[in-house]
């Protein structure tokens, strides 16, 4: 584990090579104007694995997700997907790419059905009618409760049935990787941790998971590995149970017992 003036984790500089992990950033820098949101963050997301990104209100965590998704522009730094350099892309063309990030705040789409929002997460995909039913059904296996709701206009399903929505909307992409920001925020614990195991169960059939978590203790049951920002700064990395052995750090940013983590940004 790095932590303290370091804060850099080991990955291999770009030197023009198709890079080996899903997903790597490479001293990425993010200003908001004369504010530096961001500053020189380095990591990845293997094949797979589920990667936590922690930290308290404004440390830059949810900018490094907008990063990513072309939301917003790097001052300085690269960012890789696949083996495409993709700082600087339009959104679009990221998704394209395979790479999905789902909201905080779910987003789904209020006046329409569960079946028509998950029609709309195929878009991306161009005219690809039978493969995206095909995978509209093969999801309502996966979700049986939103196969009971498909008909049912998505602003009245509760968080929970929202949020596996967002999910369910964003697979139908057919993506590489998963970002998502906060996920559990709203939730009832009881669907809190049917969320995260749904999550952990997705990473085992090979997808990146990169997550955002206000409950610390919860991104960590099923993280492979997790980054620790403070103001932007990278000051931590490790295994969960390293994390959790930092006693700085589970008093500084990760808490205890259901407390845990309880800030983000």
């Amino acid at each position: 584990m790095t932590n303290g003036a370091e804060g850099t984790a080991p990955v291999a500089e770009p030197k023009g090579s198709i890079p080996t992990q899903v997903l790597e950033l490479h001293d990425v820098t993010v200003d908001y104007g004369p504010v530096r949101a961001v500053e020189g963050f380095t990591g990845w997301v293997g094949n797979g694995e589920v990667v936590a990104l922690l930290g308290s209100n404004g440390s830059g965590k949810s900018t490094i997700l907008k990063a990513v998704s072309g939301l917003l522009p790097l001052t300085e730094g690269r960012i890789a997907f696949c083996g495409h350099w993709i700082q600087g892309m339009k959104p679009a063309r990221v998704v394209r790419l395979g790479l999905v990030q789902i909201p905080q705040g779910r987003m789904v789409f209020p006046d329409q059905t569960v079946e028509a929002n998950m029609f709309l997460g195929g878009h991306s995909r161009g005219r690809a009618g039978k493969a995206v039913r095909d995978d509209i059904e093969e999801l309502f296996e996966r979700f049986p409760r939103l196969a009971d709701r498909r008909r049912q206009l998505a602003g009245t399903l509760s968080g929970g049935e929202q949020q596996m929505l967002a999910i369910a909307r964003g697979l139908m992409a057919r993506p590489r990787m998963l970002m998502l920001d906060e996920p559990s925020l709203g939730l009832a614990p009881i669907i809190q941790q049917q969320l995260f195991e749904t999550l952990g169960s997705l990473a085992s059939l090979g997808l990146g998971i990169l997550v955002i978590e206000q409950l610390a203790h919860l991104a960590l049951s099923i993280a492979d590995r997790g980054y620790v920002l403070d103001r932007g700064r990278l000051v931590a990395w490790g295994t969960p149970d390293e994390l959790r052995s930092s006693g700085k750090l589970v008093e500084a940013y990760l808490g205890s017992g259901e407390a845990a983590g309880r800030g983000s940004g």
